[in-house]
């Protein structure tokens, strides 16, 4: 259940579908990622519910290996699709946020698929979503979980 008023990060590493075909990070901070995209067909998918009609701000969290990274993903949301170009990190340790305005209704899936792939892809985080209530938009903002999911 996503909150109409609190915050949420949905992390890649939780997503309720990822392909086998797809790596992770070793799960320490910084290092919690889903990486290795081939195919357009690779998606990410976090199954989510919210009990009223709630617009987010829905954040892509990622980074890139190469500066020069290229290509697009899609989010697809509510049944709506939302693409953006990849834009390339400034460092591997400053990750990137794209900002999409949606709206999710009872129980809907988030799917993150790769459209075009240019050499590396981004290293997916996972995504953000803010609810957009008119009285809380001064007051919220996401805190990242920061608890080291790696076994060394």
């Amino acid at each position: 259940m996503i909150s109409h008023s609190t915050p949420e990060f949905l992390r890649a590493f939780n997503a309720t579908y990822v392909p086998k075909a797809l790596t992770r990070g070793d799960g320490k901070v910084g290092r919690d990622y889903i990486d290795g995209f081939t195919h357009p067909e690779e998606a990410v998918i976090w199954q989510v519910r919210v009990h009223k009609k709630t617009a987010f701000k829905l954040g892509v969290r990622y980074t890139t290996l190469d500066p020069h990274c290229k290509g697009t993903y899609s989010i697809f949301v509510n049944g709506k699709r939302y693409t953006h170009t990849i834009t390339p990190a400034k460092s591997l340790l400053e990750p990137t946020e794209d900002v999409f305005e949606v709206e999710i209704e009872g129980e809907k899936d988030i799917v993150f698929r790769p459209e075009t792939i240019n050499g590396e892809f981004l290293q997916l985080y996972g995504v953000s979503l803010i609810p957009q209530d008119k009285e809380l938009a001064e007051t919220v903002h996401v805190e990242e979980d920061t608890t080291d999911l790696g076994d060394k």
